[in-house]
């Protein structure tokens, strides 16, 4: 199991990628994918067709039909013109609370993937963890269609 401090860590490194939607999210892509495969994921990226942007799927568990997906995007919302007391894109704790850019959205998926990373042989899957983070908040269909038989 994941400590509490371990996965603070985590969500902070995650925060610390500044996925803006008009930007690049490669590196954060990337980030995840290696995490992911050091897990024992089974890893596919998609870029789009330009280039600077992917999906990312990652499969924790057995072979074969069937599931749970949990699905999300990777990029935030712009913060220009927003009224921020501090870096939106440094983890900071103030009264009790985390804060920063995407610490209750998508970034905040960093509990789940700690959690399942923790599953070890004496704790088999029983079933499979399937991870999908696409680019944009509203992907294009063609988005959804990379997981062959399945």
């Amino acid at each position: 199991m994941a400590s509490l401090k371990e996965t603070t860590e985590l969500l902070g490194k995650l925060i610390s990628f500044p996925s803006v939607s008009s930007d690049s999210n490669l590196d954060l892509i990337n980030f995840l994918a290696e995490y992911l495969e050091r897990a024992g994921a089974r890893v596919i990226t998609q870029p789009s067709v330009d280039g600077i942007k992917a999906n990312l799927w990652a499969t924790l568990g057995p072979e074969g039909p069937g599931g749970i997906v949990l699905s999300g995007h990777s990029d935030v919302v712009p913060v220009t013109d927003q009224d921020w007391t501090s870096d939106p894109f440094e983890m900071v704790e103030r009264d009790g609370k985390l804060l920063g850019r995407g610490t209750c959205d998508m970034k905040g998926l960093s509990q789940q993937l700690r959690s399942k990373r923790q599953i070890t042989p004496p704790n088999p899957l029983k079933g499979r963890y399937i991870f999908r983070l696409h680019m944009t908040r509203k992907p294009p269909v063609w988005a959804f269609k990379i997981l062959p038989n399945g």
